[in-house]
């Protein structure tokens, strides 16, 4: 299970090494082995300024500004197996199924069907500014996009993502993630989070919110949200 924590993918094992990676003002890959205790080695650098990594199988699909690399993660020096060029400039990926969803100005569809031979499969333009974060649910994409807001986004044919909704305060939103018919949403100009009802996505409407300072990305678990914060958060 993938658990997405901004720039963090952990995939997860049971009595085996996990394998965290990890994207930096360089890309490196740092392997993580738990036993008693946690030890951390570094595996790999690649040289660049990598937005957002996720993995898909044995491969790592990492975006360094507008191109998407495409890493073997069953070679010791993780090595570069493919390349493609991207519209826009990506700064975060979610992976579902044989497809790589990427935020930008826009939402692009990438098929990964052939690790070998990366193609962009679809295109959703947007009015979308700022770094842009993606969630996946369902057959829904959820995406902030900066003051242009949560874009609500029916991924049910990766050949033509269908914009159904959108929520704007005309503050710059950040990261999100969903919970049922609840979408969670980081604002950064009011320090909070808000709790937006999407369960009809062609309308989503505010029901709630918490102040939360320096909030920059977030998780849920069953009946918590995790979320980091710049220092110690003022609460209310």
């Amino acid at each position: 299970m993938p658990y997405k924590l901004r720039s963090l993918i952990i995939k997860l094992t049971y009595m085996k090494t996990i394998r965290y990676v990890l994207t930096l003002f360089f890309f490196a890959f740092t392997t993580i082995t738990f036993t008693q205790n946690i030890s951390i080695e570094p595996a790999s650098h690649i040289g660049g300024n990598v937005a957002c990594v996720a993995t898909h199988g044995d491969y790592a699909v990492a975006v360094q500004a507008g191109y998407l690399a495409i890493l073997d993660l069953n070679e010791t020096n993780y090595g570069q197996k493919a390349y493609l060029d991207l519209p826009g400039m990506p700064t975060d990926i979610q992976i579902k199924d044989d497809f790589a969803y990427l935020s930008s100005d826009g939402l692009t569809v990438v098929d990964l069907s052939d690790p070998m031979n990366p193609t962009v499969h679809s295109r959703l333009e947007l009015d979308a500014d700022g770094d842009s974060q993606i969630y996946l649910s369902g057959n829904m994409a959820y995406m902030t996009s900066g003051t242009t807001g949560l874009y609500i986004i029916d991924i049910t044919s990766p050949d033509s993502p269908t914009l159904l909704g959108n929520f704007s305060n005309g503050n710059n939103l950040a990261d999100v993630m969903t919970s049922g018919n609840i979408a969670y949403v980081l604002d950064i100009n009011w320090v909070r989070m808000l709790s937006i009802d999407v369960s009809n996505p062609f309308n989503p409407v505010q029901v709630g919110f918490a102040n939360l300072n320096g909030a920059r990305s977030i998780a849920l678990t069953e009946n918590h949200a995790l979320v980091t914060v710049d220092s110690w958060p003022n609460i209310g």
